[in-house]
């Protein structure tokens, strides 16, 4: 699926900020979560990773998919970086 977007900045790393973070990157698109707090946006890819794990494990995710989802993950807490 050719969606014309290669690269997503998501601003916001609470409970619809990750989610969409996750779905982003599961479709292929390189993914940047920002938030001001540092502690949220590691948060956020800790709850990614967690439910990723949990997809896993209940065949819903291959271990392969779900590397390749995280390596297009990235988080800061700086805006002008994302």
């Amino acid at each position: 699926m050719d969606h014309g977007f290669k690269r997503l900045l998501v601003i916001g790393a609470g409970q619809m900020g990750h989610g969409i973070a996750q779905v982003a990157a599961q479709v292929g698109l390189s993914t940047v979560i920002q938030d001001i707090s540092q502690e949220a946006v590691e948060g956020a890819l800790a709850r990614i990773e967690k439910s990723t794990a949990k997809l896993v494990e209940k065949g819903r995710l291959e271990e392969g998919a779900r590397s390749e989802l995280l390596s297009r993950l990235s988080v800061t807490s700086d805006l002008e970086e994302g």
